[in-house]
């Protein structure tokens, strides 16, 4: 099959992709560690633009980088931490983090990462979920220690929580 005529050459393309991705990491946002917005080292205010900024937080597919989507466009952001962060923790069928992005997820067995102050969820490879005070704050009245250490246990179900070292 033959390419259209109006198709840029490879070179030409590639040169384009490189300008693309240079484009998508000049953009100067940032989320700090409890999931405040920033551009160019001002702080968002517009509650609107804050929640449409939250639901687009993602990872890159390949590079598991932290990137923002609105629409059909996407450009990296600058996360302090990991740029998932739990809002809340809710107990049903299950244990279930509500996140900053507006998603529900499910805790795994796996547990909880305890690294300083801090309590985190490994959802999988690329996404770690950060808990944020509310969220750390509702687990106090379901933790227990054990002869296997601390857990969080809620209907009768148990989560471990495993001290790591932070970084």
């Amino acid at each position: 099959m033959k390419a259209p005529e109006d198709a840029p050459p490879d070179d030409e393309a590639e040169a384009w992709l490189a300008r693309l991705e240079t484009l998508r990491r000049s953009v100067d946002l940032r989320l700090d560690g409890e999931g405040r917005w920033y551009h160019e080292g001002e702080r968002f205010t517009h509650a609107g633009l804050i929640a449409a900024f939250d639901r687009g937080i993602d990872v890159h597919p390949e590079s598991g980088e932290p990137i923002l989507r609105v629409g059909q466009r996407w450009c990296y952001i600058r996360a302090d931490d990991t740029p998932l962060i739990a809002r809340r923790i809710e107990h049903d069928d299950g244990l279930w983090l509500r996140l900053n992005t507006g998603r529900r997820v499910a805790v795994p067995a796996a547990g909880f990462e305890s690294a300083g102050a801090h309590l985190y969820v490994q959802l999988d490879a690329a996404r770690r979920v950060r808990l944020g005070r509310a969220a750390q704050a509702r687990l106090g009245e379901w933790l227990e220690g054990g002869d296997d250490g601390m857990a969080v246990a809620v209907g009768g179900r148990r989560w471990p929580v495993r001290v790591i070292e932070p970084g």
